[in-house]
């Protein structure tokens, strides 16, 4: 008889929901320190690069020195928020990553800001810039790479500066717009990134709270040890309360009643707390008779016979 066999179904979620959960489970706080060292270093080389265009601009183009100062004191504050943002994800504390998740939304509108000002700036004085470029290239020397044989150098007078120039700003306007939307778009990526570290930090069942909790206890992502329900254990819940038995409470005795001396050690008397009589003989210590006169008696007696028949042998 043939038998035909088809694979199971499919378990768990779909690829795309699948791959969500698989990316989730691995701790992001790698990835934001190494996103925000990049754009830490990245701002502090721009920002640098913009104060020092002040003193340049101010010889040549007076009406840019404004905009070297708004960008180099956007860029200066990316650089410090990153730098918080580092010492935020290396401490793990949550405080901080929450600030840091929310500044993270006004980075992404600070870099796509100062992109924007740069492509403003480079179209609306377009003749400015050129000028500033002749001025500073003219009778200097360049370098122009020719195939793959290497570089050619050039000193550039009046018309190969204007030239030269008007090239170079043809080059940049590409370069502006694209850097323009390729930073606003990773800045909006890198904010989304932390904004999951920081719902990481929040959930206790994530990978990232594993190594925070503390020492001696069950990291609480792990199943517990018996699964809950009718028959299951409930790790973690406390027992509840109970009720008082029914009646009045057992009578006490008077050593026992409140306002007893607690300094003192209670007295073991004859029927402990209840008032009961289960001594029969009634030959206590404190009644005056030995409790071990039986014991001594029977030993004694045992005694005289054996004497009595040690004595029957010898006769």
């Amino acid at each position: 008889m043939t038998t035909f066999t088809r694979p199971p179904p499919p378990q768990g979620a779909p690829p795309a929901y699948a791959m969500v959960t698989k990316v989730y489970r691995r701790s992001l706080r790698p990835i934001v320190v190494g996103i925000g060292l990049l754009a830490a270093i990245w701002a502090l080389i721009w920002g640098i690069a913009s104060f020092r265009d002040i003193s340049i601009d101010k010889e040549h183009a007076a009406k840019l020195e404004v905009f070297d100062i708004v960008l180099g004191s956007l860029y200066m504050a990316t650089f410090a928020i990153e730098l918080f943002g580092l010492a935020a994800a290396v401490l793990q504390k949550l405080a901080m990553i929450r600030i840091y998740a929310f500044a993270s939304l006004g980075v992404a509108v600070i870099i796509t800001a100062t992109e924007l000002i740069r492509v403003i700036i480079h179209f609306a004085f377009k003749s400015t810039l050129i000028n500033e470029c002749i001025a500073l290239s003219t009778n200097q020397t360049v370098e122009t790479r020719v195939g793959i044989w290497g570089t050619k150098t050039t000193t550039l007078n009046g018309e190969d500066a204007s030239t030269f120039c008007n090239s170079a700003w043809s080059h940049d306007s590409f370069s502006e717009i694209a850097w323009f939307i390729v930073a606003g778009i990773a800045s909006l990526l890198f904010a989304s990134i932390t904004f999951s570290y920081y719902r990481q930090m929040l959930d206790p069942t994530s990978v990232v709270n594993a190594t925070r909790a503390p020492v001696g206890q069950m990291p609480e992502h792990y199943n517990p040890p018996y699964a809950n329900g009718a028959f299951g254990y409930d790790v973690g819940v406390g027992a509840g309360g109970y009720a008082p038995p029914p009646g009045p409470p057992p009578a006490q005795s008077v050593a026992y009643v409140p306002q007893y001396d607690s300094a003192k050690l209670p007295e073991y008397e004859r029927g402990g707390y209840l008032d009961a009589s289960d001594d029969k003989k009634g030959d206590d210590l404190k009644g005056g008779t030995d409790p071990f006169a039986d014991y001594e008696t029977l030993r004694r007696n045992s005694g005289s016979r054996e004497s009595a028949v040690e004595a029957a042998k010898f006769v």
